[in-house]
């Protein structure tokens, strides 16, 4: 495990990034979850839930990140479940501005955004 995520199984076809309250997610931590993505799963297809703590910030370039071709491998859509106001509106302008490359949405909670995920999954 790692001291500032966890990535776990939400479902059969949703993995859970969950990130500690303090996180602050950089381009080389989302390269790290990438990496850790790809070995825990290969070339498996899923949906991701993040899971915001109370005060996980984003670096600017992460939204640039969050939709390049290195990401898209495996997800069939993006949950984002925030836990504050200026998350949400970070959130909202990602999804507005950044037109990620697959479904995307964000949520009060983690059920709403696992059920959500789980209209994607093939099986």
């Amino acid at each position: 495990m790692n001291s500032t995520f966890q990535i776990t199984r939400a479902s059969k076809c949703v993995v859970k990034i969950e990130y500690t309250d303090d996180c602050h997610v950089t381009t080389a931590l989302a390269r790290q979850i990438t990496c850790q993505l790809r070995e825990q799963f290969g070339d498996e297809k899923f949906g991701i839930v993040h899971v915001a703590g109370k005060l996980t910030a984003v670096d600017d370039g992460i939204r640039e990140y969050l939709g390049s071709a290195s990401r898209k491998h495996a997800k069939v859509a993006e949950a984002f479940v925030i836990r504050n106001l200026n998350q949400r509106i970070l959130a909202n302008f990602y999804l507005r501005v950044s037109r990620p490359g697959c479904p995307s949405e964000v949520f009060n909670t983690e059920d709403e955004a696992v059920k959500w995920l789980q209209m994607y999954c093939k099986n």
